[in-house]
């Protein structure tokens, strides 16, 4: 058995269990603040976001220049990127990786989504066509690695695959491989989510 996958919670875990009660951001605020008063503040300030800031926008292409969308994940993405401010305003260097969900055959999303599929009950929600971005464990670390070691990378960096699939595809994928192929690292284009 493999130990939890570091941050492979979701705001539906949180929801379910009863802790989602805070304020989105919440806790990189307090971060933020924190590191903005220090005598030696770190350079940079990697900060956990995701491309559901970009809302439903069903098969337009996004980039990291796009604005905005709307709905409830949009404005939680948008909170929660606002709350690094006291950071970026101390001069620290901020970066906002926008992920599409995190998978690994060690756990988290894939790990719940196998599950039916193992129990012959697995299938697709809806029609389907809705867009699943992902992106693999290791492309994740790598491009937070990417963010640390570049002085150049700064505000929001997309972090999911290059072709996201819609639901249908993914769930197609899902019934044959235990994990998504890695995909290369660095910034990336979109699909909404």
């Amino acid at each position: 058995m493999h130990p939890p996958v570091p941050g492979s919670a979701t705001i539906a875990d949180g929801l379910l269990q009863g802790r989602g009660t805070r304020q989105p951001g919440e806790g990189t605020t307090a971060l933020a603040q924190a590191l903005a008063k220090l005598d030696r503040p770190p350079r940079v300030l990697v900060s956990g976001s995701a491309v559901g800031y970009y809302g439903d926008r069903g098969d337009t292409e996004l980039t990291e220049t796009s604005a905005p969308g709307s709905g409830f994940l949009s404005e939680v993405v948008q909170q929660w990127e606002a709350a690094a401010a006291p950071a970026s305003e101390a001069g620290i260097r901020v970066v906002n990786i926008r992920s599409g969900v995190v998978m690994t055959g060690r756990g988290g999303a894939l790990k719940k989504q196998l599950l039916p599929f193992r129990l012959g009950v697995g299938g697709r929600i809806g029609s389907g066509a809705q867009y699943l971005s992902w992106v693999s464990l290791e492309d994740e670390i790598g491009g937070i690695r990417h963010a640390l070691a570049n002085e150049s990378v700064r505000g929001p960096c997309q972090r999911d695959r290059a072709e996201p699939g819609d639901q249908r595809r993914v769930h197609q994928d899902s019934r044959r491989c235990p994990a998504p192929p890695n995909d290369r690292a660095g910034c990336r284009r979109s699909h909404s989510t």
